[in-house]
């Protein structure tokens, strides 16, 4: 029998039990949309996580700030002082040194009760060229003067003050206070935020003045920019920073989370995938059930087709070929309802990372590749040619004399 004369045979077996092999492809369709779903939301929840990490720290800096350590002696009076700008300069490749200072203030919005807030001390102009999709006003301006008596502030910060209005800041340890007006509020950031470059919640001041009101010349950390991010150049000016400051310093690169991210939703993908996977199995078990369900039922039709002169050869092709039009209209209709459950759960998932991660995820847009389209639909074939085998095999060793005598 002719391979096309196989799947119109199958295919003719398929519509006469409509039913049974609508739940049978819906076992397939069940496996398919799942791995495709969470794989494609997995891949969008990934994409969505480093592009917002990378916007607000750039993959060609470094952070360097005093190493605090637990169970090793360090120099206890050892610490970053802004006047390193200069050593940091000479170092090859950096071409930016942005030192910040951050202290907690008791902080007093129009009368209303103190909050703690941290304030940032930087150069405003310096800040905006490493953070150049972050440090943006929605309102006002960022002053530009370095000796500026005038705060920027995140976009939380102005729930409780205005432009123009003023805040009165008192340091916790130091007692130091300062009174500034308001010139600009940064636009909604959202996104992840690790302690470093803009926030929502933070409160900025032109790092000169923070020097003069509070009397301080320690710096928190220093940012580096560097003209690459290739491994071997961060590598070398980290361990040329490590050798100026005697291992006092402790060295943050970018990159290392970016892998760490890539790690975790590494394992997260394996792990959906695998349950993905297992409701896929069970669907192939289903086509198993269906195959031998319609064995027990064509017994005497498969005896009247051997006994015609049908080979075995033949006769398993005629049952694999039922199980490949199963496997093929699940995959194919899995995929597309997959695409489906990913977009219309998309806004789900963001708020579900929101609340998970303590930040504005948004809405996660999934991500269909060619590859996992290309995967999902052979692994769903290649799952029902698997579980269709043993049925056909069996078809094929049945003997035509007893099945023509089985009513």
């Amino acid at each position: 029998m002719k391979l096309i004369n196989n799947f119109r045979y199958a295919g003719k077996s398929l519509v006469t039990h409509k039913l049974r092999s609508f739940l049978t492809i819906l076992g397939v369709l069940i496996g398919i949309a799942a791995i495709t779903s969470l794989s494609s939301l997995s891949n969008g929840f990934e994409t969505t996580v480093k592009s917002q990490f990378e916007e607000g720290f750039s993959t060609k800096t470094l952070v360097v700030h005093k190493d605090i350590r637990l169970f090793e002696e360090n120099d206890p009076s050892f610490q970053l002082y802004y006047n390193n700008i200069t050593a940091f300069q000479d170092i090859d490749h950096v071409i930016l040194v942005v030192p910040i200072i951050q202290i907690y203030c008791y902080a007093i919005f129009n009368n209303s009760d103190d909050e703690i807030v941290p304030i940032f001390g930087v150069d405003f102009s310096n800040f905006g060229v490493l953070y150049p999709n972050r440090f943006i006003v929605e309102n006002g301006i960022i002053p530009s003067e370095a000796n500026s008596t005038q705060f920027v502030i995140g976009d939380y910060i102005t729930n409780v003050v205005n432009i123009g209005e003023s805040i009165n800041i008192t340091a916790i340890y130091g007692n130091q206070t300062y009174k500034g007006t308001v010139a600009g509020s940064l636009k909604n950031l959202g996104g992840l935020f690790i302690g470093i470059g803009p926030s929502d919640e933070g409160i900025y001041l032109q790092i000169e003045k923070m020097k003069e009101i509070f009397d301080i010349e320690i710096v928190t950390y220093f940012i580096l920019m560097l003209d690459d991010n290739n491994e071997s150049i961060i590598n070398s000016v980290s361990s040329e920073i490590d050798d100026m400051f005697n291992s006092q310093v402790q060295i943050i690169s970018p990159i290392i989370y970016i892998e760490a991210i890539e790690s975790t939703f590494s394992s997260i993908e394996s792990f959906l995938g695998t349950i993905a996977t297992i409701s896929l199995i069970v669907g192939g078990i289903g086509i198993m059930n269906t195959m031998f369900i319609s064995l027990i039922q064509r017994k005497r039709e498969i005896g009247i087709l051997k006994a015609l002169g049908m080979k075995n050869e033949s006769l398993i092709m005629v049952f694999l070929s039922e199980s490949i039009i199963i496997g093929l209209v699940g995959s194919l209709v899995g995929i597309g309802m997959g695409w489906i459950f990913a977009n219309v759960f998309s806004g789900y998932i963001g708020d579900l990372g929101t609340q998970m991660m303590g930040v504005e995820i948004g809405i996660i847009q999934p991500i269909f590749t060619l590859s996992l389209i290309r995967d999902a639909f052979f692994f769903g074939i290649g799952v029902s040619i698997i579980f269709g085998l043993y049925p056909a095999w069996a078809a094929s060793r049945l003997e035509p004399i007893k099945t023509l005598r089985y009513e």
